[in-house]
């Protein structure tokens, strides 16, 4: 038979073994985040030059990467606040980034797009009726992803301003 005082101290024991055990499971599920993923991936592409943003008017003069693919297009000018990201083309790669881990990002473009929404900041412009918004990039009015690349930094800890040439 064992004590109250000793009960006592297997069940504070317990309730703090299960409390780190939760709170390990939250931040394995966190990292597994499809949003997480998704702009990792976007910003380990963007870094390997293997995906590029061209700038969204014609304003500059730009020679995009050698052997890559464009996923959407940044703001000119100094200061790098949004980028607008093509919603299938940049899941696209995104999930060939995590195929090539032996990973999977296994999202639709509708979901991918739900999730953005219901994160508030991430998006800096939506749509009146969808995620994305309307905006001239490249000459043609597109329908894109107005991302806040600061926000994405915040909540992601991952880069999403366009790497120097």
């Amino acid at each position: 038979m064992i004590s109250w005082k000793d009960a006592e101290e297997m069940i504070q024991e317990n309730n703090l073994a299960l409390l780190a055990l939760i709170q390990n499971q939250a931040e394995q599920v966190a990292a597994e985040s499809p949003l997480r993923k998704f702009f990792t991936a976007i910003s380990s592409l963007l870094v390997e030059r293997k995906v590029y943003l061209a700038p969204r008017t014609q304003d500059e003069e730009y020679q995009p990467p050698f052997n890559a693919d464009q996923i959407g297009y940044y703001e000119t000018g100094s200061e790098q606040k949004v980028i607008y990201l093509r919603t299938e083309t940049s899941l696209a790669r995104a999930k060939e980034f995590w195929r090539g881990l032996d990973e999977n990002l296994d999202i639709m473009p509708d979901a991918l797009r739900r999730q953005l929404r219901q994160v508030e900041g991430l998006l800096a412009q939506v749509g009146e009726r969808q995620v994305e918004a309307s905006k001239s990039c490249g000459g043609i009015k597109q329908r894109v992803l107005v991302v806040d690349i600061q926000k994405v930094e915040q909540m992601y800890g991952v880069s999403l301003v366009r790497p120097e040439k």
